[in-house]
């Protein structure tokens, strides 16, 4: 994924890490969602998704985060 891609996606989806493999950015999307009609592929969580998930949603309800992104 190119790295105007990552921002943008960043922007529409719940991004929650992204990685660097073979010069190329792999990123991982939180999503109760089938999302393959966009690309994506599914993927069983392993134990770095859901801390980095649990990051993320601790970001997200954080008091000093106004707007609740």
């Amino acid at each position: 994924m190119a790295k105007n891609e990552v921002e943008k996606a960043r922007d529409a989806y719940q991004v929650i890490s992204t990685k660097l493999k073979a010069g190329e950015t792999l990123i991982h999307v939180l999503s109760d969602d089938d999302l393959s009609s966009e690309g994506f592929n599914s993927v069983e969580p392993d134990l770095e998704d859901v801390y980095f998930s649990t990051l993320f949603n601790c970001k997200k309800f954080s008091p000093d985060n106004k707007n609740g992104e």
